[in-house]
């Protein structure tokens, strides 16, 4: 076997020197590196969460229970190129992986998205390479298998806004849906904060704080038209008030009466013949001073309880922007 290896390695030491080129089992290396044969390399089995060691290159992961977590060596302490193949070997239904950047750094990238963690389930494999940054993306995933969660404070059960308008990421649209239309993680989590049937439906709704009513509780109507207000829906009800004071004054009534028979022409005198005309007699009472005073008034808002009026419309709904509603529920 010496003997065999002797050559060998004059051959490489020559093409380098020479060619710049290395060629194992050839003499015409075609590139710096050239090997003619298979090519062994460092495997490592996973069975329990820890660090990716700096001389790791592949690395086969499962666990029986729970989750199982992988975090990426400290960065300046590698070099630029090196890679990781780091595959999920569970079978269906079994925990997860999830490979995490050291100090849970958003310095993974994946499809353009910067992360800190990347979940592999089972049966999914990644390949992640160290790039040339010091800073901002310093992994960069080659593969499309692995999902990217945001931020590794997400909690299941979280709420948020987005305009995307479909499921990523462990994030669900609250539309309505049966759950059992859900991927089987995903099911699990809503039953366990409670939705038994179907996913909220937050479409055309407002957030409200739950107080004693069931986390998922839909009320209220999402109409957007305004209101039309009759009188007949307002109650009967009397404005009272005072007009204003005019200072001390009396009040003038003229009225026309009659001292004796209120019939035109003349009358005769009882025993003398005498004819006698009749005048009307016009008398002016002048009220007594009352001093500075006031007069109560009192309207009613309608004149009775079956008119009617025309009905007025109100809007109800404020100025808005529209984005979807999402719920966490695991990848």
């Amino acid at each position: 076997m010496k003997k065999n290896l002797l050559p060998l390695l004059l051959l490489i030491v020559i093409n380098s020197n020479v060619l710049a080129q290395t060629g194992i089992n050839t003499i015409t290396p075609q590139s710096t590196l050239d090997v003619n044969g298979s090519v062994q390399t460092k495997l490592r089995y996973i069975t329990s969460s820890g660090n990716i060691l700096n001389d790791d290159q592949i690395l086969f992961c499962s666990l029986a229970s729970g989750e199982l977590t992988l975090t990426l060596p400290n960065v300046n302490n590698l070099a630029q190129g090196r890679k990781y193949t780091i595959k999920n070997v569970n079978n269906s239904n079994e925990p997860d992986v999830k490979i995490i950047s050291s100090g849970n750094l958003n310095n993974l990238s994946k499809n353009g998205i910067t992360t800190n963690t990347i979940t592999l389930v089972a049966g999914e494999s990644i390949e992640i390479i160290r790039t040339n940054n010091t800073s901002g993306v310093i992994w960069q995933c080659l593969s499309a298998s692995g999902k990217i969660t945001a931020s590794s404070a997400t909690t299941v059960g979280d709420v948020k806004y987005s305009a995307l308008k479909a499921d990523h990421n462990g994030w669900y649209l609250l539309n309505g849906r049966a759950i059992n239309t859900l991927p089987a993680k995903a099911q699990a989590s809503a039953t366990a904060l409670g939705f038994t049937t179907n996913l909220p439906d937050a479409t055309n709704r407002v957030a409200r704080q739950a107080s004693n009513l069931a986390i998922g509780t839909t009320g209220g109507s999402n109409s957007n038209a305004a209101v039309t207000l009759t009188q007949a829906n307002i109650p009967r009800f009397s404005m009272t008030g005072t007009t204003s004071s005019d200072g001390s004054h009396t009040h003038t009534l003229t009225d026309a009466t009659v001292t004796h028979h209120s019939y035109a022409g003349n009358v005769t005198l009882a025993g003398s013949g005498t004819r006698v005309p009749v005048i009307p007699t016009y008398v002016t009472v002048g009220m007594e001073a009352a001093g500075s005073h006031t007069h109560s008034v009192t309207v009613f808002s309608r004149p009775n309880s079956t008119d009617t009026a025309t009905p007025i419309s109100l809007a109800t709904e404020n100025a808005y922007f529209t984005v979807n509603t999402y719920i966490y529920l695991d990848l």
